[in-house]
């Protein structure tokens, strides 16, 4: 009788265990391809707030730089973790899946309110979506799925670099080239009102790296509402 109940328990551990790793999967697929359209696609509304939060060349450093890290910190735990080692032969990584869980982490941490309307659920706030991504990766690890390593990766990677882009270190000033010398005649600048409104948008995005976008003033938010309509 004994035998019996501890076999029923075992079935059942073993359907709960997989169904968790065809939930993780699923949630998975959605995940990359969910990721890429938002930021891919012109249509999506987060596409345009992701280049208002993020300068250009911060969103293509987080993309590229959370790319490798989730690469980098799969390949470190196929090779010195013992669990993991006798599958790193075989082991396979394939996609940019990392690259777009950079992005979408960055996002949420630099505005974790933000609110999306999705199809059949309604509104839901980024921070509980990248919650269940999150969940999702980690239920996935105990299948040694490398995928849901690397994402964990880009994930961190989003992460550190927007909290270290709020205590004011831009990791990719250390890309910024040294501007050259440059002999000027002296004449009175011309007024450039592209200029002048790119200053202030400018000044808003930093402003939100530092505080938040709560932090904003309404004429601050105007800004960035006409900078969005351009």
């Amino acid at each position: 009788m004994k035998k019996n109940i501890d076999l029923q328990i075992a079935v059942i551990t073993e359907c709960t265990n997989n169904t968790l790793f065809q939930a993780a999967s699923i949630g998975k697929s959605i995940n990359a391809f969910g990721y890429m359209k938002l930021v891919q696609d012109k249509k999506v509304d987060l596409n345009k707030d992701i280049n208002l939060y993020l300068k250009s060349w911060q969103f293509h450093f987080v993309y590229i730089a959370g790319g490798i890290f989730g690469a980098i910190f799969f390949a470190l735990i196929y090779n010195l973790l013992p669990a993991y080692k006798p599958f790193a032969d075989v082991a396979i990584l394939i996609g940019a899946s990392a690259s777009v869980m950079a992005i979408f982490t960055a996002l949420t941490t630099l505005v974790p309110n933000y609110t999306l309307h999705l199809l059949l659920i309604g509104p839901i706030k980024i921070k509980y979506l990248l919650a269940v991504y999150i969940f999702l990766d980690i239920i996935a690890i105990e299948k040694f799925d490398g995928g849901s390593l690397s994402h964990l990766g880009g994930a961190f990677l989003g992460f550190i670099y927007i909290k270290l882009l709020q205590s004011g270190t831009d990791l990719t000033k250390i890309f910024e080239r040294k501007p050259k010398l440059k002999v000027v005649r002296n004449q009175e600048p011309r007024k450039s009102t592209n200029t002048v409104n790119q200053r202030e948008v400018d000044a808003v995005l930093d402003k939100i790296s530092k505080s938040g976008y709560d932090k904003l003033s309404k004429e601050e938010k105007e800004i960035l509402f006409r900078a969005s309509k351009n």
